[in-house]
């Protein structure tokens, strides 16, 4: 298995923006001015050394790979896990008017996949951005109930000559989301299951 070679340390700011991408930037393009620095890594071997292949493939917005992280004069840490976030990857509507040729998205995969109308206004930064404010509200969870953020870096990636954001992040033994998910009744029609539970409980709550 290929290992992904590190070449920046992606820092973001602590708030969040305003407003979101510009609706008129293809998918492949990042935010301009750029709200993040880059840093440099120390001098030596930079590299996440993947084991596992826990979601890959296309549609799935990112990939996602259980490994190991070497940074140059530190200790290895191990039994991490790697996401990378990669426009490549992102769901594209069968009609998206800032992509014309893009191809339907029937061509992109024989299983339907939910996306977003809408998904041509994401950009990997942004993504990336905002998991990390969101880890940065949760501090106080990170490491029991929710995956501890280690590090985000620009790398490369075998697939792409294009550097690509990669989350590290500490791996939390337990159960699939998506099993816990279908259990709550999440795939089920009618009055069953948690999703028109809790419409319901909204729409009160506004009352």
């Amino acid at each position: 298995m290929f290992n992904f070679r590190l070449i920046r340390r992606v820092k973001f700011p602590a708030y969040w923006p305003d407003r979101g991408t510009n609706s008129l930037w293809p998918s492949n393009q990042r935010m301009s001015p750029a709200p993040y620095t880059l840093e440099k890594l120390p001098d030596g071997h930079n590299h996440f050394i993947p084991n596992e292949n826990i979601r890959v493939g296309t549609m799935r917005w990112s990939q996602v790979y259980g490994g190991s992280l070497s940074l140059a004069g530190s200790k290895i840490q191990d039994d991490l896990v790697l996401k990378i976030i990669d426009p490549a990857f992102f769901p594209i509507p069968p009609t998206d008017p800032f992509v014309p040729d893009a191809p339907s998205y029937t061509e992109y995969a024989s299983t339907p996949i939910p996306f977003s109308e809408n998904s041509y206004r994401y950009t990997d930064d942004l993504m990336a951005w905002s998991e990390a404010h969101a880890y940065s509200k949760l501090s106080s969870l990170q490491g029991s109930l929710i995956p501890h953020l280690v590090d985000i870096f620009m790398l490369k990636c075998p697939w792409s000559k294009q550097d690509k954001i990669g989350i590290v992040m500490s791996r939390i033994h337990g159960r699939n989301i998506f099993d816990v998910c279908r259990e709550l009744g999440c795939e089920i029609d009618g009055e069953t299951g948690w999703y028109p539970i809790m419409s319901t409980i909204t729409l009160c709550h506004k009352l």
